[in-house]
């Protein structure tokens, strides 16, 4: 099964996407900032719905020293497949955490949003 990373997925718009990749199928790595109770609870449905996993965590993507060493911890050594930020601030600092860990970690393909940037596609480019 394939993993998707969600930012910003306890919002309507994370949660709409997260209903989306549940539906194909995709197991789920739901990050919030400060909501993670309302996020635990959306995953619970959603992983009794459509029989796939789904893990949540809260990470303040604005503390950057923090949040690289959380979403490593998060993700652990799984691979994931596609990565949308969709966190809904406008910190360079999240930038620059995900492409860390992007370098690193995801294989296929980069979404980044919110509305500003639509699509960061890759191939090979970020294979580790």
């Amino acid at each position: 099964m394939k993993n998707v990373l969600i930012t910003g997925a306890s919002g309507a718009i994370g949660s709409a996407i997260a209903l989306e990749f549940a539906k194909e199928k995709y197991n789920l790595f739901l990050v919030c900032n400060k909501k993670i109770d309302i996020l635990d609870e959306y995953a619970d449905k959603l992983s009794s719905l459509y029989d796939i996993e789904v893990f949540t965590a809260s990470i303040d993507f604005s503390d950057t020293e923090n949040a690289i060493e959380k979403l490593e911890d998060f993700i652990g050594n799984t691979e994931i497949d596609i990565l949308i930020n969709n966190a809904s601030f406008w910190y360079f600092a999240l930038l620059i955490i995900l492409s860390h860990i992007v370098m690193i970690r995801f294989k296929n393909r980069l979404l980044n949003g919110p509305a500003h940037v639509s699509y960061i596609l890759s191939g090979d480019g970020f294979t580790s």
